[in-house]
């Protein structure tokens, strides 16, 4: 059951990270470049970021970004000298230069901004095309005053473009990318912010180099002693884990635009070649979502999303489990018989999920999901048949400190003729000893999980014509029947989630909205009660989050398995949770009456 629901959050997940119309691609990097950041004309962003600043609440005040640029970044006096029209970069090499970012921007005249760097850089001398010097910080090293050296800082040019940085060979090497156009004068993003990472360029420099992070890590493991609480196979397994998951992904990049109405990320996911997560993009249908039926409008999180072929996911994630449960000498978690089982239902299951998330301050979370498949009453029968493995999967929980009574009612209830299974889960706990930090910890524990899922957690499953209803919490029951009867005002009749999310590029695989006041409240509620019922001492704000438009974000599938996602955030939304924290903008001063005039 909690896999499942693992499973759905994943889909989730991919909603909300990942969205841009198929025309989107991350620009190319050259091959020396594991990394870089942009802002293509800091001039215009500038004063746009200022006046969204003032949008949201007048008493956000910031100083210009050119001048941060050019004091900070660009070490420069004076603003003038400097072209902010022009593409500002944060550059990251292959190592072993990639602990060494340089920083390239232009200049409207080069020897009017060397002319205006900071009195804290001391020219130390030329090496070819770049300048040497150092940098003195604070007052008690000013320059030539015999103090120890501060840092070292390197000044490049070519033409009218500049790279800074504080390693001679990363600014020599940067700026033979610029002079060979590899880094070239006209922006790499669109947008008003970009970022471009190659994950899969940094591994396999550091590879080549004999400086592979794993590897590293398994041998640090080797040679430290560890405590006597910690499996070292079982550790070693995890290093495996973590590495087959940095196999999936070849780059990342994201890209941020402000709007007259809204603030837009765009995200981008690259897989590796013939990877599992690229052979499961490539699988998703080719046609565009819709917004679900079966989940309630009020939702503060929900999603519609498109799904591909589960079974080379589900294989990998069953012999994750299998080899680090053999790391730890015990059986597997999963027996041959659930494992099949698993199997068998991944083959019937469709290729879409609807999810949605409720929940009030000072109450548990409810939770409903709809998932299609292509024989529900093939899936109700294994989904019985996998409750007592689910049942034995739990059993390995049952500790000293905390234990697991779980219990599975078929046909627990009945509604309009479809039968309702229940499952319930009772948690207990027990400090051992008189450790009053142990009482702390568990007490924090039991907390914690009555108020996110309640306790004991009630978790119901249906299965209508075409699919499978589950929900969970304490008014899951309430909110499947009504699913069943479409008795709820479902989030395809909710105008503002039609409106926020037709903002998008059509064609999305995946839709999801968020109502960021409700679920701050709910959040902020539920550290109140587990702060409350755990007797510490930790005051919670009384704040209460104005509500505004709902947060859109879509999800599509790019070209060779890409996944390009956007987000859309209302400037309104932005509004309501800066005022909620902050209070109401002061009202403006009110102009003196004229003389003679009839309140004079």
């Amino acid at each position: 059951m909690k896999r499942k629901i693992l499973a759905s959050f994943v889909t989730a997940a991919l909603c909300a990270f990942g969205a841009i119309p198929a025309a989107y691609a991350a620009p190319a990097l050259p091959q020396q470049v594991v990394a870089i950041a942009e802002a293509p004309n800091l001039e215009s962003f500038g004063p746009r970021l200022q006046a969204m600043m003032q949008q949201l609440h007048p008493s956000l005040m910031m100083p210009p970004l050119q001048l941060v640029a050019a004091t900070q970044a660009a070490r420069a006096q004076d603003l003038s000298s400097l072209d902010f029209t022009r593409p500002l970069r944060l550059i990251t090499l292959q190592p072993p230069l990639a602990k060494f970012p340089v920083l390239q921007f232009s200049v409207k005249d080069k020897d009017a901004y060397l002319n205006s760097l900071l009195p804290t850089l001391e020219k130390m001398g030329q090496k070819g095309d770049v300048l040497a010097f150092i940098e003195h910080t604070g007052p008690t090293a000013p320059k030539g005053s015999g103090k120890p050296a501060g840092q070292p800082v390197f000044i490049g040019a070519a033409g009218l473009r500049i790279v800074l940085g504080p390693k001679l060979e990363a600014v020599q090497t940067a700026l033979s990318l610029v002079k060979a156009g590899e880094l070239p004068e006209k922006p790499l993003f669109d947008t008003d912010v970009g970022v471009q990472f190659g994950l899969q360029k940094l591994l396999s420099a550091l590879r080549a180099q004999g400086a592979d992070p794993f590897e590293a890590w398994r041998a640090q493991l080797a040679q430290q002693p560890l405590p006597a609480t910690i499996n070292a196979a079982q550790m070693k397994d995890i290093i495996d884990m973590y590495e087959s998951f940095s196999r999936q992904l070849d780059s990342l990049s994201a890209e941020l635009q402000l709007e007259q109405t809204a603030v837009t990320l765009r995200f981008g996911v690259g897989p590796v070649q013939d990877s599992i997560l690229q052979r499961y993009v490539r699988s998703i249908p080719d046609r565009e979502v819709k917004l679900p039926q079966r989940i309630p409008g009020e939702a503060f999180f929900g999603c519609a999303c498109l799904t591909g072929d589960w079974k080379p996911l589900m294989n990998w994630s069953l012999n994750l489990m299998t080899k680090l449960a053999q790391s730890m000498d015990q059986p597997s978690p999963i027996s041959e018989e659930m494992s099949g089982l698993i199997r068998e239902w991944t083959g019937v299951l469709g290729d879409e999920i609807d999810a949605g998330v409720l929940g009030k301050p000072g109450q548990p979370l409810t939770a409903i999901e709809f998932m299609a498949l292509d024989d529900p009453p093939k899936g109700k029968r294994l989904m019985r048949k996998l409750a007592p493995q689910v049942q034995a999967l739990l059993e390995p929980y049952q500790t000293p400190i905390m234990k697991i009574a779980s219990e599975f009612t078929p046909d627990f209830a009945s509604h309009n003729g479809t039968s309702i299974d229940r499952w319930t889960m009772k948690y207990s706990f027990e400090a051992p000893g008189d450790s009053p930090l142990m009482t702390n910890i568990i007490e924090m524990q039991k907390a914690s999980l009555e108020a996110l899922s309640g306790n004991p957690s009630e978790y119901y499953t249906a299965f209508p014509a075409g699919g499978l209803l589950f929900s969970m919490g304490q008014d899951g029951l309430k909110y499947l029947t009504q699913a069943l009867d479409g008795a709820f005002t479902s989030a395809r009749d909710t105008a503002d989630i039609r409106n926020q999310l037709a903002g998008l590029p059509q064609g999305a695989v995946g839709v999801a909205w968020v109502r960021i006041g409700p679920a701050l409240d709910w959040y902020l509620g539920m550290l109140r009660q587990i702060m409350s019922q755990a007797a510490v001492a930790f005051p919670i704000p009384p704040i209460q989050f104005k509500s505004g438009p709902p947060i859109a974000i879509g999800v599509y599938r790019g070209e060779d398995g890409a996944v390009q996602g956007r987000v859309r955030i209302p400037v309104a939304t932005l509004r309501a949770l800066v005022q909620s924290v902050m209070g109401p903008p002061p009202a403006p001063p009110q102009e003196a009456p004229p003389p003679g005039s009839p309140s004079q």
